[in-house]
């Protein structure tokens, strides 16, 4: 009986040194919700106004719409925080990104802001779809978009429904600007 417990203890103890003490991206959004300094919200694409945009939504921005579920979004305006807690908020978001389940698509700068596109999934399974930016004059933000089974060429096509101005996202930004 104490030869199964010595066992039991110390594939335990292996057990939990195996783990990653990383926290994972969902992880870091839950613990920052409480968080008076940052903004959050969870947004589902329904209100997102593309009911009223029928028309004027193409037959691949609507399959591209039709595969996300929501948006998870968390802002730490520059307002609220001090350069120091933007400079380790940032270094915790680049850490947790760059785990081996996240896959940088792009990064850019927009405006002085500069901005990576990530995913999680892998190839023509994308579940999640990750944006974040960091601006020195505004702060940092981030964009979990959950679906199932996004395609790269799905990402593609929002990112430029997100570039028309009063296009199908144009409802996004009006939800962000009024949190």
């Amino acid at each position: 009986m104490h030869s199964i417990f010595k066992f039991f203890s110390i594939f335990s103890i292996l057990l939990l040194a195996s783990c990653s003490g990383q926290m994972s991206l969902q992880e870091y959004f839950v613990a920052h919700q409480e968080d008076a300094d940052f903004i959050t919200a969870d947004i589902p694409l329904s209100l997102l106004d593309l009911a009223d945009k029928v028309g004027e939504v193409s037959a691949q921005e609507k399959e591209a719409f039709s595969r996300i579920r929501k948006i998870n979004f968390l802002a730490l305006p520059i307002q609220k925080t001090t350069e120091a807690r933007l400079a380790a908020e940032k270094q915790q978001l680049k850490a947790i990104l760059s785990d081996d389940a996240y896959e940088t698509l792009m990064r850019f700068t927009i405006s002085g802001s500069n901005v990576v596109i990530s995913t999680k999934g892998s190839g023509d399974a994308i579940d999640e779809v990750i944006i974040w930016g960091a601006d020195a004059t505004r702060g940092i933000a981030v964009a979990r978009v959950l679906g199932d089974d996004i395609q790269p060429e799905h990402i593609a096509t929002l990112a430029q429904a997100a570039q028309q101005k009063g296009g199908p996202l144009s409802g996004l930004e009006n939800i962000i600007q009024n949190l």
